[in-house]
């Protein structure tokens, strides 16, 4: 068990790895691997955080590149291969760790922290921060961090049952180098309108309602140790989906809600399985299309999409104005009655 000088050590660690891997400049292959698929990107990132990502593998992303200046994401137009919709635009865990100290009080809370001293990598001198959950449903993590700048240089997600499901890291990694700032500069022409990704940020999911045409989905119930962290509203090729990140200190479950496409035959969604390193669970409610990713046990995952939901906004304004309808409905009726009394009245008179 740690010593409360050993934690407070260990997340200053923490919190110097998040700073670093956010405002060090680097330029560099950034390769992720997993069973059955490995991604490489050529990865520039300037001391504010601004990052140049230039695909290499898949084949199919061939002559796109990316350029992530928040709120938005905005795709090259570079060549002619199409672009795959399902390429992973946000930003990995290695950029969004936990740094303050509500979020390094959940991750004490959730795993076991252990620092080591680590293989060399890079020719670097490394120390190795490793995350082992306290509950048997999620992954655990193992970190290389460059012992000279804090820098995660490798990251190992490990399955429950303590197998590699992906290995993340860096190759020809050059720290320091003077970047040209035209590398991230959008010039007119070099971007598609259609092809910008636009996040928004809501505090709250009554905000977020008012924004989109469907009723949102919020789960009742959350494995152990998760918390809503993130309420986010994602435009791409102009279709609304809603994004709800829950953290658990390190782990991460991410909700995604879109409306269902039509459609007159009635396709069962896939099992749940692995896509680049994360577990992926499908499922429709009504019109609703619900895709959750993350670091829990497919069992976890349906519990959570499988019972009832919360209530929304929309379906509370629905009831409400089927209340005033039924009201005025029958203030109406009402109304018409006695007139027709008070007419039937006189002429009786």
């Amino acid at each position: 068990m740690f010593t409360f000088s050993q934690q407070e050590q260990t997340a200053q660690i923490i919190r110097k790895m998040v700073r670093a891997a956010q405002t060090t400049a680097y330029a560099g292959d950034w390769i992720t691997e997993t069973d059955t698929t490995r991604t490489w990107q050529k990865i520039y990132q300037d001391s504010t955080g601004k990052r140049f990502i230039q695909y290499i593998l898949p084949l199919s992303l061939l002559g796109r590149e990316i350029v992530q200046i928040p709120p938005a994401i905005y795709i090259r137009r570079k060549g002619t291969p199409k672009f795959r919709k399902r390429a992973d635009l946000f930003q990995d865990r290695l950029f969004s760790g936990p740094s303050s100290d509500q979020q390094l009080d959940l991750l004490f809370r959730n795993y076991d922290v252990s620092l080591t001293k680590g293989r060399k990598f890079l020719g670097r001198k490394t120390r190795l921060l490793a995350f082992n959950p306290r509950t048997k449903d999620r992954a655990g993590i193992k970190v290389l961090l460059d012992q000279k700048t804090d820098l995660p240089l490798h990251i190992e997600k490990l399955s429950i049952s303590g197998k590699i499901i992906q290995r993340s890291y860096f190759k020809n990694l050059l720290i320091g180098p003077v970047l040209d700032p035209a590398l991230f500069t959008i010039l007119p022409g070099q971007i598609d309108s259609a092809r910008a990704v636009r996040c928004r940020t809501f505090t709250t999911v009554e905000s977020l309602q008012k924004e989109v045409s469907f009723a949102i989905y919020l789960p009742r119930w959350t494995p152990d140790g998760f918390r809503l962290k993130t309420i986010r509203l994602i435009q791409f090729h102009k279709k609304n989906v809603v994004h709800f990140i829950y953290f658990d200190g390190l782990s991460t479950l991410s909700l995604f809600e879109r409306k269902a496409k039509m459609s007159l035959r009635k396709k069962k969604p896939p099992a749940p399985g692995f896509h680049k390193g994360f577990l992926e669970y499908r499922k429709n409610r009504g019109r609703l299309r619900l895709i959750l990713v993350g670091d829990v046990d497919s069992a976890s995952m349906e519990k959570m999409l499988g019972l009832p939901g919360s209530k929304t906004i929309s379906s509370e304004s629905s009831r409400k104005i089927v209340f005033l309808v039924g009201f005025v409905v029958i203030a109406l009726v009402i109304m018409i009655q006695f007139l027709s009394r008070k007419g039937s009245g006189r002429r009786g008179s």
